[in-house]
């Protein structure tokens, strides 16, 4: 038995990426974009880019990305039902 569509859209909509990455990692915003130093490998110098507007990441150092659901999984190392869970008590979304 899964997470009920509806509900991760709903929380997708929600969700901002900037939220999770400024928390978990060195970075700025400007706007709705920003770039900041990629958690999933050694660096100095930003080469994730992150936007809110699309709740999407992209590493150009070591090509990981995805959407919102999938930095939280990857960087707490959790299954997608744990991240939705996770990400609906930070937004106080329901799910089903």
């Amino acid at each position: 038995m899964g997470i009920a569509k509806d509900s991760i859209e709903s929380l997708k909509l929600k969700a901002r990426i900037s939220d999770f990455v400024l928390a978990s990692t060195s970075g700025k915003l400007r706007g709705n974009k920003g770039m900041a130093i990629c958690p999933f490998h050694g660096e100095k110098t930003a080469s994730m880019s992150f936007t809110d507007e699309e709740n999407l990441f992209h590493c150009f150092g070591c090509s990981a990305g995805g959407n919102v659901l999938s930095y939280v999984m990857k960087y707490h190392g959790i299954t997608f039902p744990e991240a939705a869970k996770m990400m609906a008590r930070k937004y106080n979304v329901t799910i089903e």
